[in-house]
């Protein structure tokens, strides 16, 4: 294998796990939560997309033109799209009144979210 083609492959992997964590462990329980499941993993996955492109775009990498570092993250950007879509879309119910008896919806308010997302970084801090 080609060592351009091995380190694509290293970075595409890369993004994928580091936009698959982004989003799971900060994103998603405050970005666009009263969204259809379609435009909530839109911007799921572009914000960790941004953030993960821009990171290695100004990190001190000494191989590859701007444009194609930029692009490394995409194919995993839209694996992450297209993954939380159809996990989204499984939950997601046009009408309250169709929920089965017993049932709750999950809270969609982003301060819930921004203090779960505190509360985990917290525990994980005081394990250590």
């Amino acid at each position: 294998m080609p060592q351009w083609a091995y380190e694509t492959l290293v970075m595409v992997a890369l993004g994928l796990a580091t936009n698959g964590a982004l989003t799971l462990l900060i994103l998603n329980p405050i970005v666009a939560l009263k969204q259809p499941p379609t435009r909530r993993a839109a911007y799921n996955a572009g914000i960790a997309y941004l953030i993960c492109a821009t990171i290695v775009t100004f990190s001190d990498l000494e191989d590859g033109p701007l444009p194609v570092v930029f692009l490394y993250f995409f194919p995993s950007a839209v694996l992450v799209f297209l993954y939380w879509r159809w996990v989204f879309g499984r939950g997601w119910i046009e009408d309250p009144a169709q929920l089965a008896d017993g049932d709750v919806l999950e809270d969609d308010d982003w301060r819930h979210g921004a203090a779960k997302v505190a509360s985990r970084a917290a525990r994980e801090i005081g394990k250590r």
